[in-house]
C-alpha cells in the first residue's frame, strides 16, 4: 500500500510541477505581451519589418526567429491559411496584443501566432533547463529544486521596461541550455546549440565564456584549446556573415547610449523609479531602483565564499565583459540587456535564500 501511496505522491509532484510551470509560463508571455506584443508597427525593428528582414541594424542580424517561423510558413499550404483567415484577422484572442493595420494579412498574422507559441515554447524548455542546472550546481532540497525556477521566472517581465523583442526569450533559453551541457560536456548538442544562439542575438558568442572558465581547468588544455579554437570560428564566421548580409539595412538612430546612461545613473532619482509591470496603476521597483538593487546585491553576495566557486568566478568574468557593454549600449535601468549574466545571479541567489530560511528553521528551535 504504501509503495502504491509513494508512486502516486510521485505522479502528483511531477503533474503538478508541470501545470505550476505552465501557469507561469502563461503569465510571463502575457505580460511581456501586453507590455510590448513584439515591439508593435515600429519602422524600426517591429514585427513585420523583423519578419522581412528590413529591420534596422543591429536588429537584422538577429535572425534565427524570423528564419525559423518564415521557413514553418512557407510549409503550411495557402489554403490552409486561407480556411483560418476569419480566425487569424478577425476572431484570434492573440490580436488584443496588436494594431491590426491594412498591412497586416492572414500570412503576417499566422508569423504573429507561431511567434507566440515559439515563445512559450521557449520559456517552457528555459524554466525546465533552469531546473536542471539548478540540481547540477546547486543539489538543494526538492522544493527549492521545483519551486526556485518558477520564482525566478516570476520575475522575469521587471527585466522588460523599455521594450522587449521576439528573441529576448530564446536568448535567455540558449544560455540556460547551453550551461547545462557545458556541464554535462554534451558537446554534440552543444555545437548545434552554440551557432543557432549566435544567430538569434549577437552576444550569444559571449557563450564561449561559460566554457572558457567551466573547462580550463577540467579539460586537458590541448583538448580545450581546440575547442575554444572551434567555437571562435564558428562565431566569428556567424557575425561576419551576418554583418555582410545586412550590410545595406538601415544605420541605427545611434550607436552608443553612453551620455545618456552616465547621466541616467548619476540622477538620484533614478534609484526610486517604479514601473506597472504587471497591472495598471499598482508599480513595483524597476530594475535600478534601490529596492531592486539592494535585493540583488544581496542575493548575490551573501556568504559569498560559500557560494560555488565556479559560479562565482563565471559570474566575475561574465559582469567585467557584460557590464561596460550594458553601459555603452544598454538603455538605462532596462536590464535584460543583461540576460547573459541571469542564470548565473539565479546560482548565485539559490544558495542564499536556502541559507537564510535554514537560520529561520534553526532560530525557531
Amino acid at each position: 500500500m504504501n509503495l502504491r501511496v509513494d508512486k502516486y505522491s510521485s505522479h502528483f509532484r511531477y503533474i503538478f510541477l508541470a501545470l505550476l510551470y505552465f501557469v507561469v509560463c502563461l503569465v510571463v508571455l502575457n505580460t511581456f505581451m501586453d507590455l510590448n506584443g513584439f515591439r508593435g508597427d515600429s519602422e524600426r525593428f517591429g514585427f513585420n519589418k523583423m519578419m522581412t528582414y528590413t529591420a534596422e541594424r543591429p536588429f537584422a542580424y538577429r535572425v534565427l526567429t524570423p528564419v525559423l517561423i518564415n521557413g514553418i510558413v512557407s510549409l503550411i499550404p495557402e489554403s490552409a491559411i486561407a480556411k483560418l483567415e476569419k480566425d487569424l484577422l478577425h476572431d484570434s484572442n492573440l490580436l488584443r496584443y496588436v494594431d491590426v493595420t491594412e498591412n497586416w494579412d492572414a500570412v503576417l498574422s499566422a508569423k504573429y501566432h507561431l511567434t507566440y507559441f515559439y515563445l512559450f515554447l521557449c520559456l517552457l524548455i528555459a524554466i525546465y533547463a533552469l531546473r536542471k542546472l539548478t540540481g547540477i550546481i546547486c543539489n538543494p532540497p526538492a522544493a527549492v529544486l521545483d519551486f526556485a525556477p518558477a520564482l525566478a521566472f516570476i520575475f522575469l517581465p521587471m527585466t522588460f521596461i523599455h521594450g522587449g523583442y521576439m528573441y529576448d526569450f530564446p536568448e535567455l533559453m540558449f544560455y540556460i541550455v547551453t550551461l547545462v551541457l557545458i556541464l554535462k560536456s554534451r558537446w554534440p548538442l552543444y555545437y548545434l546549440i552554440f551557432p543557432l544562439a549566435v544567430l538569434n542575438k549577437e552576444v550569444g558568442f559571449f557563450i564561449i565564456l561559460f566554457f572558457a572558465v567551466l573547462k580550463f581547468r577540467e579539460m586537458p588544455k590541448p583538448v580545450f584549446w581546440r575547442h575554444i579554437a572551434a567555437q571562435l570560428i564558428i562565431g566569428l564566421a556567424i557575425l561576419v556573415f551576418i554583418r555582410i548580409l545586412f550590410a545595406d539595412n538601415p544605420e541605427p538612430l545611434y550607436s552608443s547610449r553612453i551620455i545618456t546612461n552616465l547621466l541616467f545613473w548619476i540622477n538620484p532619482l533614478s534609484y526610486f523609479k517604479f514601473y506597472e509591470t504587471y497591472a495598471p496603476l499598482l508599480g513595483i521597483p524597476r530594475g535600478g531602483n534601490i529596492i531592486s538593487l539592494f535585493l540583488l546585491i544581496f542575493a548575490v553576495l551573501y556568504k559569498w565564499k560559500e557560494k560555488p566557486v565556479q559560479i562565482r568566478t563565471l559570474f566575475k568574468y561574465s559582469a567585467i565583459v557584460m557590464l561596460p557593454l550594458f553601459l555603452f549600449l544598454g538603455n538605462r535601468d532596462e536590464i535584460r540587456g543583461l540576460a547573459l549574466l541571469f542564470p548565473l545571479i539565479y546560482l548565485l541567489a539559490v544558495p542564499t535564500f536556502i541559507g537564510l530560511y535554514n537560520n529561520l528553521s534553526s532560530a525557531k528551535k
